[in-house]
C-alpha cells in the first residue's frame, strides 16, 4: 500500500460505497490525548480531516496523522476538508503531513490564536479563506508551486508569505509512479535546453507546459522559482551588472487568462506563433513614448481626508517589509524599471490603470524615489525603494491616488496610509 492517492473506476467505487452503506463519505472518530478527531473515509486507502472536538483545556498543538486506523483498515490523510477547523479558538499551532494535497475552503477560518502551521510541498491547492481571520498568524512558508487564490489568506501586512525552493521529486516505486508524475507536473523539465531564457520544447502546443514555462513563453524572460524580500535586493545589485531587471510573479488561472488577453494571444495554443506575438507586442511597447507621470496623476487625485493630528515626524512606526506574493522571478532584459511593463502587461480593467498608464507612472516613481516595480498578482504589485521615502506625505497622495482601493478598501485615510508607508521599502497595492 502507498500513501499517494489511487482512482478507483466508478464500479470498485459503487462497490465500496455499497459495502459502507453511504453515498460520499463515511464519517469516523478517533480518540487522541486531549481531543476527539473525525475522518471522513473516501475511498478504501484515503480519507480527509473533517474536524475536531476538544476535551481537555489549554492551548493545543494539533498535529494532523498522516494515517489512520479504522476499524482495522489503515486509510492515508490526503485532504483536510472544508470548514475543518473553522472557528477552533483552542488551536495554536498545526502541523499537516506529507500526504495532504488539499486544504479546503475555509479549513482554518477564525481559527484566531493559531500562531504557527506547517504546510508541506504535498500541498497542491489552499482553497478561499482557508487561513483568513487568523489574526495571530504572522508568516506562512509556502510550497513554490502551491495554487492558492487572493482570498486564502487575509490581506494583513502584517502577515509575511512566502515561497521556498522547489524540493526534487523522490524516486517512488513504479506502482506509484503515475500518481507521482501530476504531483511534480508543474516542476520545470531541467533538461530542456535554455536559450536566453527561451526554452526549446519537442512539441509545439502551450496548453501541455508547466506554469513556469508557460510565463517563460508569455514573457520571453529567463524565469526561476521565486524569491524573498532579502534575496530581492541581491538579485537586483545582480540585474545591474547583468543587464535584467528582476520582477517576483505569482502566477494561477487568472494571472494567464489577463496576460494573454494584453497580449491577444489568449485561445492560441501554438508556441511558436505565441512567441511571434510576443516579440512583436515587445517592440511596439518598447518603441512607444512614455506618458508623462506626473500629469497622470495630477490629473486623476482624488482628495482623499488626512488627519491633522498624525504628526509623521513624531510617529514611532515600526513597518513589516514583505511582498504580498511571489512565486517565480522573472528576469525582464531592460534597464529602466518602467519598462518591465513591456514584458510583463498589466491592467486596464475596473479601477486599475492601463498598461501605458503603468509605464508612466512608474517612471515618475523612479524619478522621484528610485522605485521598481518588484512583484505582481494578478491583482497586486509591489514596488521596492533602495530606502524608505522621507516625504511620507507627498507620497501618500501620490499612491493613494495611483492605487485608490488601498485607501478606500484599506487604510481609509492618507495619513493612514502614510504611516504604513513609514520606514518600509515595500509599498503594497491592490486593486479590487
Amino acid at each position: 500500500m502507498t500513501k499517494e492517492n489511487e482512482m478507483m473506476t466508478n464500479e470498485e467505487l459503487a462497490e465500496f460505497e455499497k459495502e459502507n452503506k453511504f453515498n460520499l463519505f463515511h464519517s469516523e472518530c478517533v480518540v487522541y490525548p486531549g481531543y476527539t478527531m473525525e475522518f471522513l473515509i473516501k475511498s478504501p486507502k484515503t480519507c480527509a480531516v473533517g474536524g475536531i472536538e476538544k476535551v481537555t483545556e489549554g492551548k493545543l498543538h494539533l498535529e494532523i496523522p498522516s494515517s489512520v486506523e479504522i476499524n482495522g483498515n489503515t486509510y492515508w490523510v490526503n485532504e483536510i476538508f472544508a470548514e475543518s477547523f473553522w472557528g477552533k479558538r483552542c488551536i495554536e499551532s498545526v502541523t499537516i503531513p506529507d500526504t495532504v494535497t488539499c486544504i479546503d475552503y475555509g479549513a482554518f477560518n477564525q481559527c484566531e490564536f493559531l500562531k504557527e502551521v506547517y504546510i508541506p510541498d504535498s500541498v497542491t491547492v489552499i482553497d478561499e479563506i482557508a487561513f483568513t481571520c487568523c489574526k495571530s498568524l504572522k508568516s506562512v512558508s509556502l510550497p513554490a508551486n502551491v495554487k492558492i487564490t487572493k482570498d486564502s489568506f487575509d490581506r494583513r501586512k502584517s502577515l509575511v508569505i512566502t515561497r521556498r525552493e522547489p524540493v526534487e521529486p523522490a524516486q517512488v516505486s513504479t506502482e506509484a509512479d503515475s500518481v507521482s508524475d501530476k504531483k511534480n507536473e508543474s516542476l520545470p523539465d531541467e533538461n530542456m535546453p535554455v536559450w536566453n531564457g527561451k526554452k526549446t520544447f519537442t512539441h509545439d502546443n502551450f496548453n501541455e507546459l508547466s506554469e513556469i514555462e508557460k510565463l517563460q513563453v508569455l514573457t520571453g524572460c529567463e524565469c526561476e522559482f521565486g524569491s524573498s524580500v532579502e534575496n530581492y535586493f541581491k538579485y537586483r545589485e545582480k540585474g545591474k551588472k547583468e543587464g535584467f531587471i528582476p520582477v517576483l510573479v505569482d502566477t494561477d488561472d487568472i494571472f494567464f487568462e489577463q496576460l494573454e488577453a494584453l497580449l491577444k494571444c489568449d485561445g492560441e495554443s501554438s508556441i511558436s506563433k505565441i512567441r511571434k506575438i510576443v516579440e512583436e507586442y515587445h517592440e511596439k511597447m518598447l518603441a512607444m513614448p512614455v506618458e508623462d507621470g506626473k500629469a497622470y496623476l495630477e490629473k486623476n487625485h482624488i482628495d482623499g481626508e488626512w488627519d491633522d493630528d498624525v504628526d509623521l515626524d513624531g510617529e514611532e512606526y515600526e513597518a513589516e517589509e514583505h511582498f504580498t506574493k511571489g512565486g517565480y522571478l522573472v528576469k525582464v532584459p531592460v534597464t529602466e524599471p518602467w519598462r518591465i511593463w513591456a514584458y510583463l502587461p498589466y491592467g486596464g480593467w475596473n479601477a486599475c490603470p492601463k498598461v501605458t498608464e503603468h509605464m508612466a507612472v512608474s517612471k515618475y516613481l523612479y524619478e522621484q524615489y528610485g522605485a521598481y516595480p518588484a512583484a505582481l498578482s494578478y491583482d497586486t504589485i509591489d514596488y521596492a525603494v533602495e530606502k524608505p521615502v522621507e516625504d511620507l506625505e507627498k507620497l501618500a497622495n501620490e499612491i493613494g491616488t495611483y492605487c485608490y482601493d488601498i485607501v478606500e478598501q484599506g487604510c481609509e485615510t492618507y495619513s493612514a496610509l502614510a504611516l504604513e508607508l513609514q520606514n518600509s521599502r515595500i509599498w503594497n497595492l491592490w486593486w479590487d
